[in-house]
């Protein structure tokens, strides 16, 4: 293919989100594809960049199938790269741009990445640095380009805060999927969708292919820049319809918003990413219009979606933890047990997941891979998620956390959920994470941090001595943070890493907590 012409593969090869936009471009050219405070760029602005950028690549001898970084701390360069990427034919490899350099290169040698394209200051300096998404091809005419895609097109690192970052591939079919399983949301051509600028790309990269292929608005908050407060503002002044986040940030929106707060145009608030609460839509809900609808979603970037519920004015309300939801039709979704085999109804084990929504796998990881994915006699492949959950017998998905946050203390199995929810009960608590650390005695034990409610004053020793009305003395945290803002991931995931270093805030000390010595730590077991 010389540089710069056009290719025409069949339209199952081509990225549904970049058909929308070349149609939206075409049809309605001065429609708004993103706005970012007063900046907009339209669908035929965004049309021309992404097919630059294209060129640009292709212009510098990448090929089908490279992996083609990229960091980007603003939305508009989210949306030009990964449109550029996926009009090239090659791989998309989506980086943090709040990570440190050191683990920017792990990912950059780990995935062979061709090329970075960056607009964060300072990694100029990095390795197969290119340019900045947006002026990289600037300088060409934009032609028309759509080369055909791989199987792959996709690889994102997870964003765990230690350990070495792994990349789950995501094929052709997964990505196509993930947009034909989209819920209906009542968001089409116009509509003006939230989405957070959180930190991790992952996430904007779904959010950007969504918004593309409903032909909507991408109205852009980057919370980093601006913080929660102004957030509750931005929801009502920009005239947002759609807004998707996780719990915890919802949770820190809530607690800024006076009471009469009300958000008369939105009219779907999707959750997704981390467990929430009947607790959280009640409190959302007085913010609401009646015909307003809250969704919460569930799947993994291994599965896509597997499940939701759609909360309405009318449904009644629950206690505790949502269920994921009502299994989408487009999944076959199995409890297993520890065997492998299939668990009785009702019964609680891992969630498998079978369907074209199933990654491929984990880059240069055969070994992960093989654990976790199975391809079928069908053809399908299926992925264990390390997520527990049950089928209740109102078939809706009960999920119950991921598996490595059910920890044995003192023999007993713990949901470190369950932990958490009985903090948030507590009065004067606003919010609360729970983790696990070792002690000197090599035992696992709990320890938890919490923010305060607007004038609350909270006292660690008395916390836990509530929670001892609720809890069993095994599930009661050694230590209890009091902190200013929950520690949370880029994505807005609560960091637990982070959590269990917290404990050493807690000045007032624990008298449960193990002595120097095992003897002494086996006393205070028995004791406990």
């Amino acid at each position: 293919m010389s540089s710069g012409s056009a290719l025409t593969p069949s339209a199952s090869t081509i990225s549904q989100s970049s058909r929308a936009v070349r149609g939206v471009a075409a049809a309605r050219p001065h429609d708004v594809a993103v706005q970012i405070d007063e900046h907009s760029v339209t669908y035929e602005e965004l049309n021309a960049q992404g097919d630059r950028l294209a060129q640009r690549l292709v212009r510098e001898g990448r090929s089908g199938g490279d992996r083609i970084a990229l960091r980007a701390s603003g939305t508009h360069s989210c949306m030009v790269g990964f449109l550029a990427v996926q009009r090239a034919g090659m791989v998309s490899v989506p980086v943090d741009p709040t990570a440190p350099h050191d683990r920017v290169r792990t990912i950059l040698a780990d995935v062979g990445a061709s090329v970075l394209l960056s607009d964060v200051d300072g990694d100029e300096d990095l390795p197969r640095f290119a340019g900045h998404p947006v002026t990289f091809g600037a300088d060409l005419d934009p032609v028309p380009i759509d080369r055909e895609r791989g199987e792959l097109v996709s690889i994102v690192y997870t964003s765990g805060s230690t350990g070495t970052p792994k990349g789950i591939m995501l094929g052709r079919e997964q990505i196509d999927e993930t947009l034909a399983a989209l819920p209906s949301v009542g968001v089409g051509p116009g509509s003006r969708v939230g989405g957070l600028v959180a930190g991790t790309v992952g996430y904007i990269e779904r959010l950007i292919d969504a918004v593309l292929f409903l032909q909507s608005t991408l109205v852009s908050y980057e919370i980093r820049r601006h913080g929660i407060v102004p957030l509750g503002p931005w929801l009502e002044r920009e005239q947002i319809v759609a807004f998707a986040t996780v719990p915890t940030v919802l949770r820190a929106l809530l607690a800024t918003l006076p009471p009469d707060q009300q958000f008369p145009a939105l009219r779907t608030v999707v959750l997704s990413g981390e467990t929430s609460t009947w607790d959280d839509v009640t409190h959302m809900r007085r913010h609401l219009s009646r015909d307003a609808t809250i969704v919460n979603a569930f799947g993994l970037t291994e599965t896509a979606g597997v499940a939701s519920l759609f909360i309405t004015a009318d449904m009644p309300v629950g206690t505790g933890s949502l269920p994921a939801g009502n299994l989408s039709s487009r999944a076959k979704v199995t409890i297993v047990g520890e065997n492998g085999l299939a668990v009785a109804d009702g019964e609680p084990g891992e969630i498998v997941v079978e369907g074209p929504g199933c990654a491929l796998g984990y880059w240069n990881r055969p070994d992960l891979t093989e654990s976790v994915v199975t391809v079928m006699p069908s053809g399908q492949r299926q992925i264990r998620t390390g997520d527990g959950g049950r089928i209740r017998p109102d078939g809706m998905l009960e999920h119950l956390g991921r598996l490595d946050h059910l920890v044995k203390i003192s023999g007993n199995r713990v949901e470190l959920g369950e932990v958490e929810h009985a903090l948030a009960q507590l009065d004067g608590v606003a919010a609360a994470a729970a983790a696990t650390y070792v002690d000197d005695t090599k035992s696992t034990r709990l320890t938890a941090c919490v923010t305060a409610s607007a004038g609350a004053a909270l006292e660690p020793r008395l916390l836990r001595a509530s929670l001892s009305r609720r809890l069993p003395g095994y599930m009661i945290p050694d230590h209890i943070a009091i902190v200013d803002e929950m520690p949370q991931l880029p994505g807005g995931k609560t960091n637990r890493a982070l959590v269990a270093e917290l404990r050493e805030m807690d000045e007032g000390g624990d008298a449960n907590q193990a002595a120097d010595g095992s003897l002494e730590g086996q006393l205070v077991e028995i004791w406990r």
